[in-house]
This record gives C-alpha cells, structure tokens and sequence, in this order.
C-alpha cells in the first residue's frame, strides 16, 4: 500500500521510525572510528580514529612531525578508512668519502637510501660501511671508500756486461778497450691500487727492455816482445839528452869490490856504464835516485844496462831492477 494513502498521523509515525533508524546508525559510525595502519620508522600499529585529515590522525596519537621528517600520503590528505599512514623521522648522521665527512640530519630507512638522497652514486669497486641494507639510526656513521687506479711507468738500468778478447798483436799483458760499455733501460709499468686514498695493492702488468746494454769489449795482448839491437830513443829534455836503460841496484863488499874502475871509492852516486854507451866521467841525472857519475864498469855491463851503487842492502833490494830513464848531462 502507497504511503500516499497512509493517514497523516500514521505517516509522520513512520517518518519518525525512519529517521530515528538513520540517527542511530550514524552515531555507531562514530563511535566505531576509522582503522588505520600508522608506520613510524618501521614499527607498525592498527588504529582507530575520528580524525578527518592524515596530520589531525598523527597529532591525535602524539607523532610530532619535525623539519627533514616523510609523512605519506601528505598532512593535509584525507584519512582514509582501512587506509595507511607512514612516518620516517630525520635522524642526524655522519657520512664521509674517503677523508672528507659531513654531517645531516636526513630521514631514510637504509643506508642505500642516504646514498640516494645525497646524489652519492657507487662506482664499481667502492665500498660502503656498514652495508647498504643496513636500518639507519641516529648518530649513525656512514663510510664510502672510493676505488681507485693508477698505472706508473718505472725505468731501471740494466748492467753491461764486460768481454775480453785475446788480440796477439798486442804486447802480452796490455790492456785496450776496442768497445765502451753502455747500460741498457727497462721499462715496468706497475699498477697501483688505492681505497678510500690509501694504497692497498699494486700489481705488475708488464715489464720490457726499451734499449739493451751495449757490452764492453776489452782487448789483451799476448804478442811476445822480440828483443831488439836497436838502440832506445834518444830524446832531448831541459838540455841534457835522455836514454833508457835497464838498472841494477847493488851495495859495495857484497858480490863485488869497494873500488871502481877509475879508483873511486864505491858509493852512492857511482853509476857502473858500458864506456861505448855512456863515457866514463859522465855527468848524469837518474830520477828517484839523484845525480851520479860513470865512474865504473862491469863484466856484465853491455849496451844499454847500468849498475846504480847503494849504501844499504836495504835501499838496493827496494830499488831491485828496473827500466828507467837517465838523463846525461855532458
């Protein structure tokens, strides 16, 4: 039957139960509330609440939103029924690469998200402490160390080595150099590795000779001297003419008289000569030995030999025999 035809009375009854009814239920749903998940720093509670807006929800559960803080979705959003809200507070940390450290205060779950927030992108090889799937906390002490390369070229030089040839047109025992020797150059090329600008390795990738060593070659003599008849070279020096001769040391009463040929009492000073070679009365000047005179001859005496007299044995064994050079003065 159409309410049209309900009496009045009987209609505002009904008009009455109506609203009554709608009155009741919208007062259970106030009652009731809205659930909500809220999520501070990744701790998780259900909610109810009569908040309107997502920051009326926050400041009715006692979250203080401060600068740095990430609330999603925004303050001023709706609050939805069976919806969520997230909170992730700013927290003051320490990050450095290599040596150089700075400080935020930044909100973040990971590490991997500070990296992110600050632009910090990872190269292949860096390292990061503590790990990136680390929870941050506040105080936290982020370390980035950057991986780094470096080739470096280093010369050495290479010894020469030293050769030598027996050359028979060379007086036995000489000595000539036909090659100087000359060191060689090696090239190393080492690769250094550094972490956090602290070298942690190096590695050699190659090593070559650039220029080899030249080896020095060193001629000996092993020809025999023939003698000769000819006669040394005679040459002219501060007025006096100059010879070589072969000289004997000897010292008077030992093997031999203490006279000489001409009378003179043996000395130092008495030179024994052959008279074809050096006339007896002879001026002459020996070096190390001082002026003396040809004042003596010998049976062993012939051509080009002297006999040098000493007052001691000891000055004539230290003289012995030798090739020396005299100078004759008249």
């Amino acid at each position: 039957m159409s309410l049209r035809f309900l009496r009045t009375p009987a209609r505002a009854i009904l008009l009455l139960l109506v609203f009554m009814l709608s009155t009741l239920a919208f007062s259970a749903q106030i009652v009731r509330g809205k659930t909500v998940r809220l999520c501070v720093d990744g701790q998780t509670l259900t909610l109810r609440s009569q908040a309107q807006t997502v920051g009326e929800f926050l400041e009715e559960n006692g979250v203080v939103i401060e600068e740095g803080d990430i609330v999603n979705p925004s303050l001023k959003s709706k609050l939805l029924d069976g919806g969520s809200v997230e909170v992730v507070k700013a927290k003051p940390v320490k990050v450095s690469i290599d040596r150089h450290q700075e400080k935020f205060n930044i909100a973040a779950h990971h590490v991997s998200d500070i990296l992110e927030k600050l632009h910090i992108e990872l190269r292949e090889g860096d390292r990061v402490f503590p790990s990136l799937e680390t929870t941050v906390y506040p105080g936290m002490a982020v370390k980035v160390l950057r991986y780094r390369e470096r080739l470096a070229s280093l010369k050495r030089a290479i010894p020469y080595k030293e050769r030598v040839v027996k050359d028979p047109k060379l007086p036995k025992g000489k000595r000539v150099v036909k090659s100087s020797g000359e060191p060689g150059v090696a090239v190393t090329v080492v690769k250094y590795v550094y972490l956090g600008g602290r070298l942690v390795g190096k590695e050699v990738v190659r090593s070559e000779v650039v220029k080899p060593p030249k080896e020095r070659v060193i001629a000996l003599g092993t020809a025999t001297r023939k003698p000769s008849s000819a006669p040394p070279v005679v040459t002219s020096r501060g007025g006096g003419r100059w010879i070589t001769v072969m000289a004997t040391a000897y010292v008077p009463g030992h093997g031999c008289g203490t006279r000489t040929a001409t009378g003179r009492r043996a000395q130092k000073g008495i030179v024994a000569v052959d008279p074809r070679v050096i006339p007896l009365g002879t001026r002459l000047y020996i070096p190390g030995y001082g002026y003396a005179i040809a004042a003596d001859t010998g049976g062993a005496i012939r051509g080009y030999r002297i006999d040098l007299c000493f007052n001691s044995l000891s000055e004539a064994r230290r003289f012995g025999r030798r090739r020396i050079r005299v100078q004759i003065l008249n």
